[in-house]
This record gives structure tokens, sequence and C-alpha cells, in this order.
């Protein structure tokens, strides 16, 4: 998702977050194995289909400000521990 705020002199503002759903068991290796810092994890009342009781979950990092001149800036550190 992205946020541009052009507020401020039509200074053009981004900011960006990750978002991956998938089920229960994705959601929790990826979170565990990613270890990104202020990361979240969330069962969605979404179901995954129309028989089972099995729902969507979500894993979502925080947003971050993306540089226009060096977008992978605002990602790369997280990922870099």
């Amino acid at each position: 998702m992205f946020v541009i705020d052009y507020s401020r002199k039509w200074k053009m503002r981004i900011q960006a977050y990750l978002r991956v759903l998938s089920n229960e068991a994705t959601i929790c290796a990826l979170h565990s194995e990613t270890n990104v810092p202020h990361a979240s994890i969330k069962k969605l009342k979404a179901r995954r289909g129309t028989v089972g009781d099995e729902m969507w979950w979500n894993w979502q990092t925080e947003s971050v400000p993306i540089d226009m001149e060096n977008p992978d800036s605002g990602f790369r550190p997280k990922f870099q521990q």
C-alpha cells in the first residue's frame, strides 16, 4: 500500500508496507523465519473457502518511508539482521 502526501509544497512522500495473506502455518513460519521487527500476524474474519473452518491469516510489516531515489532503502534494513 502506498500513501502519498501532497500537503507540503507538492513534495511527494511515499510510505509502504509488505503484506502476505495465507494459511496459519505459512504465516507463522514466515513470521518466525524472517524475524522482522514490529511485524504482526493476525487471523482475519474471511474464510479461505466455502467449505470448512479454515481462515485467512495476515502477516504485515510496519509502514516505512520510501525514498524515490533509492526505493529499497526503507525495507532493506528490516531484512538485514
